[in-house]
């Protein structure tokens, strides 16, 4: 079915594959336990907020790519107009 369709899983792959590898590296300097669990859980804090930031940012503009495109039927829309209402959904309850 297209590009767009193959191309999503393997963004969101690369991008949280990075942000655990930017986010990790600082792990091994803590040898206090108490400090490593309090700075491993405020990284993992930030962590969750920017992936939950970027992963709704690719799919809203997948999403709008393919409803703003003339490539696609309405019924290959479908998926794009729930993924937009879906991610609304999430951001407006949080």
């Amino acid at each position: 079915m297209h590009v767009v369709h193959a191309a999503i899983p393997l963004i969101l792959f690369v991008i949280t594959l990075t942000m655990l590898w930017i986010f990790g590296l600082s792990h091994a300097d803590f040898y206090d336990e108490e400090k490593a669990f309090k700075a491993s859980r405020e990284k993992s804090l930030i962590l969750k907020q920017y992936m939950q930031v970027i992963i709704s940012g690719v799919l809203v503009l997948a999403a709008l790519y393919v409803i703003l495109s003339n490539r696609y039927s309405d019924s290959e829309k479908n998926w794009a107009y729930a993924t937009i209402g879906t991610i609304l959904g999430f951001w407006i309850k949080t």
